[in-house]
């Protein structure tokens, strides 16, 4: 487990909330942006490089989502 730093703030919580979504199903650019943000600065306060390789959609998260459910099922 990791504590953030002192003076580390996530910028926002964004815990699951069943059965919601944004607007627009999903992230607003500005709040991607924040996220990215603090995980550069996270890293780099621990003497890490962190790089966003790339940004996809909902249907790409899902799809990530669905594989680490399944993995987690098989190491039951």
């Amino acid at each position: 487990m990791s504590l953030l730093p002192e003076g580390i703030s996530f910028p926002f919580d964004f815990g699951f909330i069943p059965s919601t979504k944004g607007q627009d199903g999903g992230l607003r650019t500005s709040r991607l942006d924040q996220i990215e943000e603090f995980f550069v600065s996270y890293n780099k306060l621990r003497g890490k490089e962190f790089k966003v390789k790339k940004r996809s959609g909902p249907q790409a998260a899902l799809r990530l989502l669905k594989a680490g459910m399944s993995l987690f099922e098989k190491e039951k």
